[in-house]
């Protein structure tokens, strides 16, 4: 069975996540299918930590994040595939490959992607209101509705396969989801930087019936390092390398006023 995760703005598609099992996997749970709004590309695609940009109307990405045996007994590295509209089979030469895989033996919720959504409405004129067929057992949907009024990103998380996102939100490493921007998932040394009014910050969770979990975290501009996609219909593919180390082994404070009432290490074994 195929599992759909569906964001709609004013009831159109604007982003379609397919989550299907990686086949034949030595390492790697998920291959994970990304598609626009129908007949509308990104109009930027930027691939993380590696500063790539992809402004070749991308309609269609494909992260495969698993390895494989080949016939030759080689591994093939997990790759990402970013496709233009000629049947989303075209893939440019400078394709990512990663080391990075959503794996039960690193018990974090994986940063897969953020998604920036324009508050004016004007580059969805074309796209159709979509209607989808009640799940069935070939797929099952789970839909999102945006917000119409405010340029907003999307930033989508993915579990390992029976590890929920409440014991994830509220494990040791909890707090950098509710707090941490994109900066950390996208730099070498994890250096953090809170979210601005991270205090507003909606954080909601869908259990798909395959055993993962979304979570899906909604904030509004906050003048990161990706300031140039806000205001756009863009996405940013987080960097998949070293995920793990990026979230745990960090120091931690907490205080009350300017007494410190707990301090340690982030060692996420949940």
């Amino acid at each position: 069975m195929n599992y759909k995760f569906i964001v709609r703005k004013s009831r159109k598609k604007i982003l379609s996540l397919k989550i299907r099992k990686a086949k034949n996997s030595v390492l790697g749970q998920l291959d994970i299918m990304i598609d626009s709004a129908n007949g509308v590309p990104f109009n930027k695609v930027v691939a993380g930590n590696y500063y790539r940009h992809f402004e070749q109307s991308i309609y269609s990405i494909s992260w495969h994040g698993y390895y494989q045996n080949t016939k030759q007994n080689k591994i093939n590295l997990p790759t990402i595939h970013f496709k233009d509209y000629q049947d989303r089979i075209h893939r440019y030469r400078d394709d990512v490959k990663h080391i990075g895989s959503i794996n039960a033996h690193e018990p974090i919720a994986f940063p897969l992607c953020s998604l920036y959504i324009p508050a004016e409405n004007s580059w969805l004129d074309s796209v159709k209101i979509s209607n989808y067929p009640p799940s069935s057992k070939r797929c099952h949907y789970y839909f999102k509705d945006v917000n119409n009024t405010m340029n907003q990103r999307l930033d989508i998380f993915v579990t390992p396969k029976n590890i929920s996102a409440d014991t994830i939100l509220n494990s040791k490493i909890g707090p950098i989801y509710k707090m941490a921007d994109i900066v950390l998932f996208n730099t070498e040394d994890g250096k953090v930087e809170v979210l601005k009014e991270f205090q507003n910050t909606i954080i909601e969770t869908y259990s798909l019936d395959n055993g993962h979990d979304l979570i899906i975290r909604t904030v509004g501009e906050q003048n990161s390092r990706f300031s140039e996609l806000e205001g756009t219909y863009s996405l940013l593919l987080h960097d998949p390398n070293d995920v793990f180390n990026r979230f745990t082994n960090r120091v931690y404070v907490v205080l009350d006023g300017d007494k410190v009432v707990e301090q340690g290490i982030i060692k996420n074994t949940l």
